[in-house]
């Protein structure tokens, strides 16, 4: 007899394999493809198109009045410190000398300085909390605006895939359809077990991690013969 040695991660590795087969031959070979695609071109026009959106809707009433919530929640916090005019000129000696006043480390304060002159990166002036709040705030907008995108276009493909459901009824089309779905699903696993490898290999460079895992993966194999 042959025996062939088959630990967790050859198990696991297996079982995904069959699932992404299994439901590529399901879905078949367009419906896949729609899925994938819809995916990706979802989330390149979400990256795309999330800041024009977001401007467009930061320059109406949401933007003032988030910017509004944040600099009061800011100043309830420290009033004075967050009530410091920035002005254009010497911001980041300002800034920083507010940062000091919050008690927050000193090896830290030149990190803080830098973040809050990254994010303020509309030249105008005003109160810390103000500058951070509208910096905050436009931010803010531009996550949600790229979220919408997304969600919309997302169910648009969800559409087109809904679409597609009679294709895999057509006698011969249907076959070559689940078959391709097949072929593609296992492309899918083997991408996506070899970036969880990859990034296992990552978390096994941690010797606590390597430790751990190696203690339960080596544990008790499981022994198939064949």
């Amino acid at each position: 007899d042959m025996m062939f040695q088959f630990d967790y991660i050859s198990i696991i590795i297996l079982v995904l394999g069959l699932i992404f087969i299994i439901k590529g031959i399901v879905n078949g070979l367009l419906k896949s493809i729609i899925c994938i695609l819809g995916g990706i071109i979802s989330l390149v026009l979400a990256i795309l198109l999330a800041k024009p959106l977001g401007n467009l809707l930061f320059d109406t009433a949401l933007g003032e009045s988030l910017t509004n919530v944040i600099n009061d929640s800011l100043v309830n916090i420290n009033a004075e410190a967050f009530n410091t005019p920035i002005p254009l000129e010497n911001q980041e000696a300002t800034i920083s000398s507010v940062m000091a006043s919050l008690n927050i480390p000193s090896f830290l304060n030149g990190l803080v300085t830098k973040l809050v002159l990254v994010m303020i990166s509309v030249q105008t002036e005003g109160t810390l909390g103000f500058l951070i709040g509208q910096s905050l705030a436009r931010y803010i907008i531009y996550f949600f605006a790229g979220l919408i995108i997304f969600i919309v276009f997302k169910f648009v493909f969800f559409i087109l895939k809904i679409l597609t459901r009679k294709v895999n009824k057509i006698p011969l089309l249907g076959k070559f359809n689940r078959i391709g779905g097949g072929i593609l699903g296992l492309f899918n696993a083997f991408v996506v077990v070899t970036l969880l490898m990859y990034g296992a290999s990552l978390l096994m460079t941690i010797p606590q991690v390597n430790d751990y895992l190696t203690n339960i993966v080596g544990e008790k194999p499981l022994l198939v013969n064949i």
